[in-house]
């Protein structure tokens, strides 16, 4: 699974939460400088997942040669074109079981949400390495922390911190309805041209449920009768049995609809 953001808007996710991951979903965010080119940030992306399933063999090691596979997109594209002069920030988060890892290179912003803590990487944002692009080889740091039920990862660009605090910021990802973090980053970019991706995680997502039958209703025992009357009576629990099996039959294979899921941010 990939999820691709190239700078243009903000989009969001929600993942269930379980301790045995089938592959590692891997969400991609780059934002550049030089005057913008879609097309270009397209292939930055595509490079970077290309790179990721195709060296599969560590995180770490996969990690690290899609952003240099990245950079050698956007290196590539200078060299035929060198007064666009483009350079790029890029934040790579896979999401494995209840692991996260993150790789960073050039101008980039990440926040994890726990119950009691906000993890941000990199912790000081004056401290990040090179852009992409350059002459130099990428500076790529690695991280890796853990996710929880109602964790939210916000992958955005640095440019957040020139026009909001980061203590602003933070708010969106302690907030679980991603609708409403959406809606309020929003506010926050106002005529800024900002971009960031939201992922949730829950153990349950309600389009997951699997809803229960109703319960099958037990006929209930007949009272003994009297002797006397044992062949008259008889017929008649008879008679009850029937419609009670009609009755319990109609409940268990017909019932009720459940009811539709719940919507999900």
């Amino acid at each position: 699974m990939i999820g691709l953001e190239d700078g243009t808007g903000s989009s969001t996710t929600t993942l269930e939460l379980t301790e045995l991951a089938s592959e590692p979903a891997l969400f991609v965010q780059v934002h550049g400088t030089g005057g913008g080119h879609p097309a270009l940030f397209r292939q930055i992306l595509n490079a970077a997942q290309t790179a990721f399933y195709e060296v599969g063999e560590n995180i770490e090691v996969a990690l690290r040669q899609a952003v240099r596979n990245a950079h050698a997109v956007l290196r590539r594209a200078n060299e035929g074109l060198p007064e666009a002069g483009w350079t790029a920030g890029i934040s790579l988060v896979v999401h494995h079981g209840y692991r996260l890892f993150i790789a960073q290179a050039g101008p980039a912003l990440v926040m994890v949400s726990h119950p009691k803590t906000i993890d941000q990487f990199p912790a000081d944002l004056k401290q990040w390495g090179l852009p992409l692009g350059t002459e130099a080889r990428p500076d790529i740091q690695i991280y890796e922390t853990t996710v929880e039920d109602g964790s939210v990862v916000l992958i955005a660009q640095s440019d957040w911190g020139e026009h909001v605090a980061l203590e602003a910021l933070a708010v969106a990802a302690v907030t679980p309805n991603l609708s409403l973090a959406t809606e309020y980053l929003g506010q926050l970019a106002g005529n800024a041209d900002l971009s960031a991706l939201l992922i949730g995680f829950a153990k349950e997502i309600p389009e997951l449920r699997v809803e229960e039958p109703p319960a099958a209703p037990v006929p209930k025992a007949q009272p003994p009768q009297p002797e006397a009357a044992a062949q008259e009576k008889d017929e008649a629990a008879k008679k009850r049995g029937l419609l009670a099996g009609r009755l319990f039959r109609g409940e268990h294979s017909g019932g009720q609809p459940p009811p539709p899921p719940a919507e999900t941010a």
